[in-house]
Order: structure tokens, then sequence, then C-alpha cells
């Protein structure tokens, strides 16, 4: 009703699952005088050989640490301190909080606690035994170098070289070596083949006395160079085997006696059986070549040399294809390189090595060349599912690890179709409309090219009208100007030439008044000819007529057009009122008074019919 469940009879492992929960995490493992004892976070548990359970040793409840058999005795490192076990009768013989470890030391056991070290020998009582003085940190790593010096490893503060003066009760710190705290979760310090190491989960380091520290440049460390551990925890058997724990596997380590090296099995025994928190992974030798791991749940037993069990080939078991509506129907894998539809482009593929073994640790890794060429992270899932693929070529490409060992890769190739508007005759047919694009497009282009061209045409035509009419605009400034300076040029020669008329008739009609005063006149009438001939009206008219007429051209020919009926006389008033002169400059330029000058000009209002409140000059001005 539950499915299938399969007995390896030929497997090489035993395993005691604690399916209640009685036993708790195993921490240790020894045994002791034919007996299984077993250390965990529920106290101390023993089973003889006649026996299928577990059974609790009393007064031992709480957290074991550490067993290690001295004398035919029985240490037992507590959370609450110290027992022994002999003949089955167990002691409590030290209260200090928890002890991590004891070792022999010169005649008698060091052991390692939370908050320091302690020594006592054989027979000591209770109440005797107390701290060394000198070292308080947690003691959990002890080795004893020569029974006069001894290293402690912790895994904040490094490794520590220590000197008990036993007499004293007191521990000199020789030399404290400091440990990358990075690389320093869960060290161990060891003796392996007489060389002292601590190990991380990265790095083992042997110390080197002539240059007293620790370097990765030893054999251990070489021998692990391509694998990849996952705790510096590490255990020494009585045989001589090193042992280290990785993800999905443990490793043991012996020395080559043929060859000056190393020698590195390993058993398939993942963390997801082990399932033990970092720092606390536990083995121990049981048996002549026989082993037990601890884990949460209960242990593992096996024998070395170790057997790998045969590893099936890499299959391509199912692959099943869909569209959008997902409805996956089994196609055929063994056809070659199929075509399938475009909008058939949602893909499962299942695979699998068919290996059974319980603690066998098979993960896959896949990819499809065409859309990624990148692996995925080795796992367990043996299916992989693809969404919405494009068209194109691919190759579905699988590769198993089964434990450390990699399998064969399996693949299968396939394609899927471009879809209709990707199509032969599609792209024909776009090539089509774009070319009846471009034609079309072009025409209408060109339509409105031209169009902008006349336009443009016509625009520049205006500029340049525009800029030929502000020529001429230009040239008729300046010949304005050129007008306007000719005519101030005459300006000033007429009223130059005026100014000297008039200054010709003041002087000449000065000389004739002086000389008409003198009695005699038969002896100056000569000399009045002459003047009377230099201040001739007709000829200094002609003259100020001519330059009149340069400097303001029509004047007089305008007036008379307005006004025919006004006399040659009026015309010569209004020209020397065009030059804007007084009266009294007027007069001498007539040969007649003031007041005849005055005269003249109202006569003259009166003959242009001008209002009285306009101005005779104003009026003459505006012509």
């Amino acid at each position: 009703d539950n499915g299938i469940s399969l007995i390896e009879k030929d497997s090489q492992f035993s395993v005691f699952s604690d399916i209640t929960g009685k036993l708790g995490t195993v921490y240790c493992s020894v045994m002791y005088q034919d007996q299984l004892y077993l250390g965990t976070n529920q106290g101390l548990y023993m089973r003889d050989q006649t026996s299928n359970s577990f059974e609790l040793i009393e007064g031992t409840s709480g957290q074991v640490w550490s067993l290690q058999e001295y004398d035919d005795q029985l240490f037992i490192g507590h959370d609450r301190g110290t027992f022994i076990l002999k003949n089955k009768n167990l002691n409590y013989i030290f209260d200090g909080l928890g002890t991590w470890q004891v070792i022999p030391f010169d005649g008698g056991f060091l052991q390692g606690h939370y908050n320091g070290l302690s020594y006592f020998k054989e027979g000591q009582s209770f109440n005797n035994i107390s701290y060394l003085d000198g070292f308080n940190l947690s003691s959990r790593n002890i080795l004893n170098e020569n029974d006069k010096e001894i290293w402690v490893g912790h895994d904040h503060n490094g490794i520590f070289r220590l000197r008990p003066d036993l007499s004293s009760s007191k521990i000199e710190i020789v030399k404290n070596y400091p440990v990358d705290y990075k690389d320093a979760s869960g060290i161990k310090l060891f003796r392996f083949n007489n060389d002292i190491y601590y190990a991380t989960a990265h790095t083992i380091f042997k110390y080197d006395a002539v240059l007293d520290a620790f370097t990765a440049e030893n054999k251990l460390q070489q021998a692990f160079n391509n694998l990849s551990r996952s705790t510096g925890i590490s255990e020494i058997t009585p045989d001589g085997k090193w042992w280290t724990f990785a993800e999905s596997e443990i490793y043991y380590t012996v020395k080559d006696a043929f060859q000056d090296g190393m020698n590195v099995s390993a058993i398939p025994l993942s963390y997801e059986f082990r399932n033990i928190s970092s720092g606390f992974e536990n083995l121990s030798q049981i048996d002549e070549n026989q082993y037990l791991v601890g884990s949460n749940h209960g242990y593992a037993i096996f024998n070395t040399p170790f057997t790998q069990n045969k590893i099936s080939e890499l299959e391509i078991n199912r692959i099943e294809i869909a569209d959008k509506g997902l409805d996956f129907e089994l196609i055929d894998k063994k056809q070659l390189h199929p075509e399938f539809k475009n909008s058939e482009n949602y893909f499962n593929f299942y695979f699998n090595t068919p290996v059974y073994q319980k603690f066998a640790n098979v993960t896959y890794s896949y990819r499809i060349m065409g859309f990624t060429d990148v692996w995925t992270p080795f796992r367990s899932s043996s299916m992989a599912s693809f969404e919405n693929l494009p068209y194109g070529d691919y190759e579905f490409q699988v590769r198993a690890r089964y434990n450390t060992k990699d399998i064969k890769e399996k693949t299968y190739a396939f394609a899927i179709e471009k879809p209709w508007f990707l199509s032969n005759f599609a792209i024909f047919i776009y090539v089509v409309l774009l070319v009846v694009i471009i034609v079309i497009t072009h025409h209408f282009y060109t339509r409105y090219y031209n169009k902008r061209h006349a336009q443009m045409i016509k625009v520049q035509q205006k500029k340049a009208e525009m800029q030929q009419l502000e020529a001429q605009q230009e040239i008729m400034k300046l010949k304005n100007e050129q007008l306007e300076a000719d005519v101030s040029s005459k300006n000033r020669e007429l009223a130059a030439s005026t100014m000297s008329i008039i200054r010709k008739s003041e002087v000449l009609n000065q000389i004739k008044d002086e000389l008409t005063s003198i009695k005699k006149l038969d002896d100056i009438q000569s000399v009045l000819k002459t003047v009377d001939s230099n201040i001739n009206e007709e000829d200094n008219w002609k003259f100020f007529k001519e330059a009149f007429d340069n400097a303001d051209k029509d004047f007089l020919q305008t007036v008379k057009s307005r006004h025919p009926n006004l006399t040659s006389n009026d015309l010569k008033l209004c020209a020397y009122l065009r030059l804007n002169l007084s009266s009294k400059e007027i007069a001498p330029l007539l040969n007649i008074s003031v007041r005849s000058v005055e005269i003249k000009r109202y006569r003259l209002r009166k003959k242009m019919d001008l209002a009285h409140e306009e101005g005779l000059v104003e009026y003459i001005l505006s012509f």
C-alpha cells in the first residue's frame, strides 16, 4: 500500500536508527569490555552483545562529550564533570563544569574543561582535585607532547603551548600560535605519524619545530588539495588511520608503507545521514577494521577496506513536451534529432543512475547547449524542466556524480522549428512588403523633398529679392545722404554768397551815403556812377538766383505755380525768406529800407491768402 521497499542484503553498512529519540545525538562511542557505549546529549548508554536495546547508565543524564579507556577504566567526560566506569561501577570523581577530554600526563591524568585544566592521580579524593592556575580558556583539544609540555587548541584564540607545574598547580603559557578566525570554526589538534597538526575546514597545518610555526606545506595537506572537507574535526583511531569529514563522504588516510606519501580512501556516508552540528562529528574504532560513526538519530557501522558498489550508466529515461496549455505528452526519445513545432516548447527531462544503496549519494547537473552554456549545480533532483524555449537547435546534456566519482554524461539533440511569422515564405512576403514600402516611401519622400526644395528655392529667391531691395535701399540711402551732403554744401555756398552780396551792398550803400553828403557833386559824379554799377540789383539777383536754384531746385517754380499772381520781386522775397533771413538782412539785398521789407512781407501774405495765425516763413519752408 505504501510503495516499494528495498533490503540491501550485501550492504556494507549496519545502521541503527533511533526512531524514538531516546538516545539523542551521538557525540562519542567506544567498545569497552565487549559492550558498546554511546555518549549522547541525553547521557551514557550501554548495550551488550545479547541485547538489542540500549540502557541509560544511571547517574549519567546530561551531555556526554568523550569516552576514553585508560588502564582498563572508562573515563567519561560529562557536562557535569568527570566519571570513571570500572567493572560496571560508576564513580563521580570531579565536578568541574564541563569535562571535554581526559589524557594521561606525568603519572596521572590531565582534564580539559569549559574553564581551563585540572590534574589528578588515581585514587585522589574528590575534594583534592582543583583547576590549574594560569589558563582558564575552554580546553577541548589537549595533546601531551612529552609529559612536560601540552598543546591546547581553541577555536577562536588559536593554539597554545603550555608547561604545567604540578607542584604549584600552575600553568605557564609558552607560546600562542594564531589561527585565521575565518577558517577556525571547529579546529582539531592531533598527532599523526609522530607529527603535530591542526586542521580547519579548508587547510591542514603541520608544526615545524625548526620554524617554531605551523605551515600548510605538508604531505597530509597535499593529499587533500583536490578534495573538499566540510569541517576541521577529525579523529585518530587506534589502528593509525586519520579520519576527516566531507559533505558526501568521510575520508581516511594512512601512510603509504612503500612510498613517502599518503593514501586517501573514501566512505560514502554523507552529511545528510550524519546531520550533526559542525564541530561534533565523531568516529570510533570498535573492532579490528570496524568503525562507528555517530549521527543525530543513531549511528552507522562499516568495515574497511570498503568496496565501492558498481556504478550503472546514466540514462535519460523519459522526455515530455507540451504547449502553453502544459498538457505534457511522452515522446519517443530514440528518434534522432527530432524537430518540434514552435508552440511545443515546454520540456521535461527525466534521468537517473540506478543506484539503490542507502548511503549512495547520486547528484545531477545539466544544461541545454544553444540556450545556456552554464551547468547547473549538482543536486539530487533527477528531473529538469525548460519553459518557452525559442526556436533553434539544442542539445540537452546531463551528467551525474556518485559520491565523488563522475559518471559519463548523456545527451539528447533536438530542434524547435521557427514560428510561422519567421518561415521562409513569411520572410519572402516581408521582403516584398519591405520593397513596396521602400518604393512608396521613396516616392513620397521624393515628392516631399521636391516640394521642400521648390519652397526653399522660393524662400531663397525672396531672400535674394529682399537682400537686393535692401541693397537698393542702402544705395538710395547713400545717394540721399550724398544729396543731402550736396544740398548742405550748396546751402553753405548760397549762404556764403548771400552774406557776401549783403555785405557788398551794405558797404556800397555806406559809400554812396558818404559821397552823397559831399557838397560838390560834380567832383564825385564819376564815382557815384561806378558805385551804382557795382550795386546793380539785377546782377546781384542773377547771381543769387543761380546759387539758390542749385541749392533748392524747383522752389521758385513750385511757388509760382501755386501762386501765379506773384511778381518777380515777390519771388525774390520768398527766396530770401526760404533762407530764413531777417528783414534787416533782406533790406540791403532789395536796396530798400527795413520798413519797406515789412510792408512787402505783409503784401506777400495777402497775395498768398494766409490765415492770421499762420506764419509766412513756416509756410514758405513747407514747400
